[in-house]
């Protein structure tokens, strides 16, 4: 057997996506380091996400290659950025996902080693909320109070945590803009009853 002395080991030391929180349906990209802190060379080092057959991928994909990557040599205190195009499944939903790292190379005397490591990926399904103002605001005075209804509704297939929607409009002083939602169920929808006192004249941006 290797000496110890001699002996490599890879270890996954970091890793990132970009995006940082990878939506559903949407491609991303992940880079994950490997370190040799072992004390010998590590040599055909093949890297497999989801481990040897990518049975545990999912809820993620390959996207434009295949689940494994090759390094030829790996020196002792060195490290290596592998990058992979994944896709996240459009049906997942918000959450951590493990994802496992399965690696097998080759030590100086040629004896294979294989080991499985895990990352942890974070997915965020954006929620799709549709805003309107019941009934629209055309005009208002400086100074005076007018109305604002608003009217936002779930139209996304899954429930969505709101927790606070909040009113705001640098050109207006705004009263009772903001309200606590929570859960709202797909179709749902949560009216918030706010007042605007312009102080400029002018057009005027509410903020949802």
């Amino acid at each position: 057997d290797t000496p110890l002395s001699d002996r490599p080991q890879i270890v996954l030391t970091g890793y990132r996506t970009d995006p940082a929180q990878p939506a559903p349906g949407e491609p991303f990209t992940l880079t994950y380091s490997l370190s040799n802190v072992g004390g010998g060379e590590a040599r055909r080092l093949i890297s497999a996400l989801g481990g040897d057959n990518g049975a545990a991928l999912k809820p993620f994909a390959p996207f434009n290659s295949g689940n494994v990557k090759f390094v030829p040599t790996l020196k002792a205190g060195d490290t290596v950025d592998v990058v992979q195009q994944l896709v996240t499944d459009a049906a997942s939903d918000s959450g951590a996902f493990n994802l496992p790292v399965a690696l097998a190379y080759d030590d100086t005397r040629d004896q294979r080693r294989t080991d499985q490591q895990v990352m942890s990926l974070i997915v965020r399904r954006l929620p799709l909320l549709r805003v309107s103002f019941n009934p629209a605001v055309m005009d208002a005075f400086v100074g005076q109070s007018v109305q604002l209804n608003v009217d936002v509704v779930n139209i996304g297939r899954k429930l969505v945590n709101a927790n606070v929607v909040e009113v705001s409009s640098p050109q207006m002083d705004i009263q009772n803009g903001s309200l606590y939602v929570g859960a709202l169920d797909a179709g749902a929808s949560t009216p918030i009853q706010a007042q605007g006192i312009p102080s400029v004249t002018g057009p005027a941006e509410v903020v949802v």
